[in-house]
This record gives C-alpha cells, structure tokens and sequence, in this order.
C-alpha cells in the first residue's frame, strides 16, 4: 500500500515552487514573493520588488507534465540570495524571547532527567 501512494505521489504531485510576477488588481499591484507572502506594493517599490519587469509584465514560462516528473529542478536565478535570506530569517526567529525560553526550559528540564538516569543508584548491602 505505502508503494503504490509513493507512486501515486510521484506521478500526481507536481513540483509547486513557481516564480510569480506581479500583478494589477483593480488598480492596485499585488506581488507574492518566494516565501508566498502576498503584498501590495506601490509603483514606486515595484521596481525594487522585480527589477527586470516593466510594470510586472513577465511572463514565467508553464512547465510541461514530463519537465514536472524530473525529480531535480533548475537552480532558481538566486538560488544564493534564497538560501542566505532563509537562514537569516531562521537566526531572527531564534533570537525571539518566547522561543530562547522554549529552547533553555526543554534543555533544563531534559538535562535534570538524565542526570538521575546517569546518577549511580544507591543500594544498601
């Protein structure tokens, strides 16, 4: 059973990671960037936002079914830049008071069980 979902997930699931351009709704422009947080952004930060559009109007090139079954993709354009962004988001994230206090009470906690697991029993003789 788990090989037949394997196999229904290989060939049923394509690959989701797309690159969206911006775009106009009711006058207003919409940008979704890599993380998949959506935004309006003015016409003035539209030029930071894609900076090799004009007004958001390129188009990203759909992938066919077979190009969807390769099991490795394309290197995104800024591959780099993507990686750097995402570790530095996870710092910030773990210099926030509420997840240190997560991090040091579970350590403590975990750290008080086993010293009495390694802590040699006593026994009376």
């Amino acid at each position: 059973m788990i090989a037949l979902n394997i196999i229904l997930i290989f060939f049923c699931l394509p690959e989701t990671r797309y690159t969206r351009s911006s775009m106009s709704i009711r006058g207003q422009e919409w940008h979704t960037d890599e993380f998949g947080v959506t935004r309006v952004v003015s016409q003035g930060q539209d030029t930071l936002v894609n900076p090799g559009s004009q007004s958001g109007s390129t188009l990203t090139q759909k992938r066919t079914y077979i190009q969807g079954l390769n099991p490795f993709s394309p290197v995104a354009p800024d591959g780099f830049k993507l990686g750097f962004g995402v570790v530095v988001k996870m710092l910030s994230a773990l210099s926030s008071p509420a997840v240190i206090w997560a991090i040091l009470a579970s350590s403590i906690s975990l750290g008080k069980d086993l010293m009495h697991l390694t802590r040699p029993s006593r026994t009376s003789d």
